[in-house]
């Protein structure tokens, strides 16, 4: 009988070859987006569910309209007891309901100053711009090694710059909505006394609120700069 021959069979492609940056970035994006959310609790309000919703919504909106009137943003309120507020890699301005209460009794300058903020991380495209370096320090398998504490110290260097750069963003933002710069520097303040500053650090993601009202008490009307 003559011999059978083997089929000849492909062997095992190289998946990894075929997996470009933009993938790997975009399971960044959703790797830290995923642990934020773990890491919080989050729980989002129903429609009516949380305190001060409409009047959060209604903040965006003023923002946004006088600003970026083809932009929608999406107010989005979470029923943690962390005073907090973020975005990540959408139009989602998110609140903790604990933050935002304390904001509706200090008044509505209050609200549009983190309304502000966080609308300039989204414009600025912070929340990628840090997640596209996350997917970097995750190569060290060694969390305390060299390699990752020099990825983690640069990663929270640049988030303290967008602090400043949203800060000053934001006051032009509540300029040209009909605010004032003292309004913004009156809301650092108030942080500053009511809520934990962050502690000098390498790895600290924000910087001293205290160097930030410095930073804003210098910076000059926008508003005069048209006129």
């Amino acid at each position: 009988m003559p011999k059978q021959r083997k089929p000849n069979f492909p062997g095992p492609r190289n998946f990894n070859s075929g997996l470009s940056l933009h993938v790997l970035i975009f399971l960044a994006l959703l790797f830290v987006q995923v642990g934020c959310a773990k890491q919080m609790g989050q729980h989002l309000c129903a429609v009516d569910e949380c305190f001060g919703q409409d009047m959060w919504q209604e903040s965006i909106d003023r923002i946004a309209t006088h600003n970026f009137p083809e932009e929608q943003y999406y107010g989005k309120v979470y029923s943690d007891q962390l005073s907090n507020a973020w975005t990540t890699n959408d139009n989602n301005v998110n609140i903790s309901e604990d933050l935002l209460t304390k904001l509706v009794y200090m008044g509505d300058a209050y609200i549009a100053s983190v309304t502000a903020h966080e609308i300039a991380h989204i414009r600025s495209h912070h929340y990628s711009r840090k997640a596209s370096l996350s997917h970097v320090s995750s190569f060290d398998s060694q969390d305390t090694g060299p390699f990752s504490y020099r990825a983690r110290k640069h990663k929270a260097r640049l988030s303290r710059q967008n602090e400043l750069e949203a800060d000053q963003l934001a006051v032009q933002y509540m300029e040209n909505a009909g605010y004032k710069k003292e309004d913004y520097l009156n809301f650092l303040k108030w942080m500053k006394s009511n809520l934990k500053d962050a502690a000098p650090s390498d790895l600290a993601t924000h910087p001293p609120i205290q160097l930030r009202i410095k930073r804003i008490e210098k910076l000059q009307p926008f508003a005069s700069e048209k006129e």
